[in-house]
């Protein structure tokens, strides 16, 4: 979403399912054709037409061997717990998941830990957690199901965001979406469009707040409460010709575009940015009707073909992203 509406993703690991109206479109500022950037070099603040566009400095984040030291979690679980081990090591609690690069799986070092499982889909059967010889540290671990297959596992940190508050990003002038609603900024976002549609090169800085309302499944709630709030910085680039979403972050009181590859939240370009307003017509949906912005590389698509899509996955799969939403909730 981190630039999108949270999804439900489905993850197997040893078989084992990771819980954890009236449409309009209209494309804004697309060209027929991707032409070649006049717009000024990333890392230098740019005036046009009386505009000050806000080009945030690309700088490296940490380097490979600067990772942070590793955090106790406070969640009070043990074992496997909604797509994390929480493994007990030298009298403290720590939170994994399944690494998302499975190719170094390194050299097996002791067993440390033992935990048991039992599923709707998979019958009940026990995890053996061992060290690595390379990971002294135990940033990275091994786990072996009933399968004797082996799937590593990372230590993942909590996300909720320390660098900056929902203040500081108000004040620094982002345009706000909490929980996936926009709720600060949406006069920046509108002269954002204005310039676009005039076909005028443009920048907006966007902020993803997340935060857990409690409402969740006890278990999921406990596993994943260090998380929250969680913010995601970007910046929205227009050309003239095409749309540019970059990964942000703030070190010492500037914000910056992160450069390093790899990244959770890649540097992309897109075409097209389709609107969107759609009438919540059934009684199943908690919105009168919905304001939404999208970035894309098809011109002609509806938001359900694009919505549809993620379900669908393969090639019927349409990339997009979202960069605005406004609800209008319905009345209790």
């Amino acid at each position: 979403m981190r630039y999108k509406m949270r999804n439900i993703i489905i993850v197997s690991l040893f078989s084992l399912i990771l819980l954890s109206g009236c449409t309009r479109a209209q494309a804004v500022g697309s060209p027929d054709e991707r032409k070649e950037s006049s717009a000024a070099n990333p890392g230098t603040d740019v005036v046009t037409d009386d505009y000050n566009l806000r080009i945030a400095k690309k700088i490296d984040t940490l380097s490979e061997d600067g990772d942070e030291t590793m955090q106790p979690s406070t969640a009070n679980l043990e074992g496997a717990h909604n797509g994390y081990f929480f493994i007990p090591i030298n009298g403290e609690k720590y939170r994994y998941e399944v690494a998302s690069d499975q190719r170094n799986q390194g050299s097996v070092d002791s067993l440390i830990y033992e935990c048991s499982y039992d599923t709707t889909f998979e019958a009940e059967g026990t995890y053996e957690i061992y060290s690595l010889k390379e990971y002294p540290d135990y940033r990275f671990l091994q786990c072996k199901g009933n399968t004797n297959d082996m799937v590593l596992l990372e230590y993942c940190p909590s996300r909720k965001n320390t660098e900056f508050t929902l203040e500081d990003v108000e004040k620094d002038g982002f345009v706000v979406l909490k929980n996936g609603n926009v709720c600060y900024g949406e006069d920046i976002w509108d002269e954002f469009v204005k310039r676009t549609e005039l076909g005028l090169s443009a920048s907006v800085w966007i902020c993803q707040c997340y935060e857990n309302a409690g409402n969740s499944a006890p278990g999921l709630y406990e596993a994943t409460k260090e998380d929250y709030p969680s913010m995601y910085l970007s910046q929205l680039y227009y050309d003239g010709t095409a749309y540019t979403i970059s990964p942000m972050h703030k070190v010492e009181d500037e914000y910056m575009i992160y450069e390093k590859k790899g990244v959770d939240r890649p540097e992309e370009t897109f075409r097209y940015m389709l609107h969107f307003v759609e009438e919540g017509n059934t009684k199943n949906v908690t919105f009168k009707s919905f304001d939404k912005y999208v970035l894309t590389n098809k011109e002609d698509v509806t938001w359900q073909q694009l919505s549809k899509s993620i379900l669908s996955g393969g090639s019927d799969y349409i990339r997009f992203v979202e960069v605005f939403t406004k609800y209008e909730w319905k009345e209790d």
